[in-house]
């Protein structure tokens, strides 16, 4: 006997598929927009791994294994840091860490020697001095930032050495 209908019922129970993957479509859809709109509007994180006070601490360890050091003689130990930005044009730049670690500010040289590294790279520059009551030394160590390590150190006014960084 032959239904009254057309065999419109038969395409509702083919329907619930699609319907399915339109509400799977359009909940990733809305997901996606959400994370996207996330990333263009939270505030970027700090494009270095290592600390500033973790820049420190490895530069403080590297003065104590430096060769011909006596502890004794200069016992008082001072650090300061600055964090290096290096652009694609090898140019170095100090980069204004405790606002933003993206607005760099002063052209960054050593002497007048600029560094020869690798593009959009960050580096700290520690400054350690030795001192007692009659007199100090010092010592600079260039730390790349992403990894902690030493890639050049600069006594009595030696040229860094950035041969062992890899890009």
């Amino acid at each position: 006997m032959p239904s009254a209908t057309n065999g419109s019922q038969d395409l509702g129970k083919n329907k619930t598929p699609i319907r399915v993957l339109i509400v799977a479509l359009f909940a990733f859809g809305i997901f996606a927009a959400t994370a996207l709109l996330y990333q263009q509007s939270a505030t970027s994180s700090k494009p270095y791994a290592i600390s500033k006070d973790g820049a420190i601490k490895i530069a403080l360890n590297q003065v104590d294994r430096e060769p011909n050091r006596d502890a004794n003689l200069f016992p008082d130990k001072e650090a300061t840091t600055k964090l290096i930005h290096v652009t694609a044009n090898g140019l170095a730049f100090i980069a204004d860490d405790e606002k933003s670690p993206f607005a760099d500010m002063w052209l960054y040289s050593n002497e007048h020697r600029f560094l020869q590294a690798y593009w959009n790279q960050y580096f700290w520059h520690v400054e350690v001095t030795i001192s007692n009551n009659d007199g100090y030394r010092g010592y600079y160590y260039l730390i790349d930032a992403k990894n902690g390590q030493v890639i050049g150190n600069d006594r009595d006014l030696a040229f860094f050495d950035l041969s062992t960084t890899n890009p």
